[in-house]
């Protein structure tokens, strides 16, 4: 019989999705500084996965700690800790490298990366500016550096990207893919607004037939939850004895506002952060699944039922303390929220839920723009979007007719145009006292780690109303 190691224990655990054992086995192996080598990055990769932040952060310190020379894993190292929220800490883990390795591509543009997301633009520029002396067919530095800045014509910038077009183009599909939306974003910026819209259709079309999306099952799936969580039968599921009001949820299309009102929320004294964390679904993976079904079955595995929700909850509320190292509230702005929302509803009676809503075609727009690096494969195609948008509105609408106390819906441009208004209807919403520091968000110091990275270091504008 083949002798199955402790590494091997915790993925055959994680496999089954039995969380507590997968947890338990890798702590042990975490707490003995086990001798895995660069098993170590598929260790962190499963607390990572499973919202550990402490034990994906040390299976990363391992796995530097064994490969010391080895540059790409002192990268990976850094990369588990920007992934657990711990931007700084990874900036800061990365700079004595650039002493050793002044020059190298990848380690200048994950830095520049760093940088950007800690709001320094200055630096990141600078940091993106070397990676490209290096490296100029990087479609992927050359998108990032497009997301900070604003082009012009007579841009250095601009002309060395416009030079390179022709080596970009016999690089890998998703590389000139990438280079394709910023040099459209450039030509956007310039006001060659046609031209820029052949680019951004040409890298679409490429990244479509790289990552097509299967949006039948996606419509099918919604609508299994809409059928499955309605009044009648949610009063069938235990009552659940919640009472922490911690989380905050937002919910809304991508490019809708979302990060804006987290950024807005995050700048009281009293919400210590937030992002798309995507914990919720962790704490919810012993239900193997999230439908009304999978919830009626959890449920019946619990002697005493009120336990199961308890329990998710539970282990939610300890995800979010890992990633934030607070108590104070958290702003949850995961994608796919929307598709939870009668699980949340129901695990946490206490929460606000926020609902931002844009025109469409706005949110469209943007979307179809925006190298979106995961999740979001039907940004693509405009046809996709449009379906998606539906299945999102039609999400909405059901949640809503349930919990017409619970959502509140904020117009995001009634919101950017009357934020003295839409602000303080937002604050008494999630229950939060009058802070002056929310009208002054954009000053707020923290790592933003979404596509909307630059627009939220300025303050409130109504210029990208209409943008379409």
């Amino acid at each position: 019989m083949k002798h199955i190691t402790k590494a091997e224990q915790v993925i055959a655990a994680f496999n089954a999705r039995n969380r507590e054992l997968a947890v338990s086995l890798l702590a042990k192996l975490v707490e003995q500084e086990a001798s895995l080598g660069k098993k170590w990055s598929e260790m962190a990769y499963i607390a990572s996965s499973m919202g550990e932040c402490t034990l994906a952060v040390k299976s990363g310190q391992l796995l530097s700690a064994s490969n010391s020379d080895d540059l790409a894993i002192q990268i990976q190292a850094a990369t588990i800790m920007a992934q657990a929220g711990q931007v700084e800490k990874a900036y800061e883990f990365l700079k004595p490298l650039l002493s050793k390795k002044p020059n190298d591509p990848v380690l200048n543009h994950f830095i520049g990366t760093l940088q950007s997301q800690l709001g320094d633009m200055e630096a990141s520029l600078a940091s993106l500016r070397r990676t490209l002396s290096q490296w100029k067919t990087s479609g992927v530095c050359w998108m990032t550096l497009a997301s900070i800045k604003k082009f012009t014509k007579e841009d250095a910038d601009f002309k060395a990207m416009l030079a390179v077009q022709t080596e970009v183009q016999n690089t890998a599909p998703d590389n000139y893919a990438a280079y394709l939306y910023a040099a459209g974003k450039a030509l956007a910026d310039i006001g060659d607004v046609p031209q820029s819209f052949k680019l951004y259709k040409k890298a679409a079309d490429i990244m479509h037939k790289l990552r097509p999306f299967n949006l039948e099952s996606e419509k099918a799936y919604a609508n299994t939850l809409m059928k499955g969580y309605v009044t009648d039968a949610m009063v069938q599921l235990s009552k659940s004895n919640v009472e922490s009001n911690i989380p905050i949820f937002i919910v809304g299309y991508p490019r809708s506002g979302t990060t804006l009102v987290e950024q807005i929320l995050t700048s009281h004294c009293d919400v210590a952060n937030g992002g798309e964390i995507n914990l919720f679904r962790t704490a919810a993976m012993p239900m193997q699944g999230f439908t009304f079904a999978h919830a009626q079955k959890y449920e019946d595995s619990f002697e005493d039922k009120t336990h199961a929700w308890q329990n998710i909850a539970d282990t939610y509320l300890h995800l979010l303390n890992e990633r934030f190292d607070s108590n104070r509230r958290i702003v949850d702005k995961s994608l796919n929220n929307s598709r939870f929302i009668g699980l949340i509803r129901h695990i946490f009676p206490k929460s606000p839920i926020i609902w931002m809503r844009r025109t469409a075609i706005d949110s469209a727009w943007s979307c179809y723009k925006t190298f979106f690096a995961s999740s979001l494969d039907w940004t693509w195609s405009l046809k996709d979007i449009a379906t998606s948008f539906k299945i999102e509105d039609e999400l909405h609408d059901h949640w809503t007719n349930m919990y017409p106390d619970v959502i509140l819906d904020v117009p995001y441009e009634e919101l950017v145009r009357n934020q003295e208004v839409w602000i303080p209807k937002i604050l008494d919403h999630c229950g939060l006292s009058y802070d002056k520091n929310v009208y002054n968000f954009h000053k707020t110091k923290r790592a933003v780690m979404t596509s909307s990275v630059a627009q939220v270091r300025g303050p409130i504008t109504t210029t990208l109303i209409g943008s379409s």
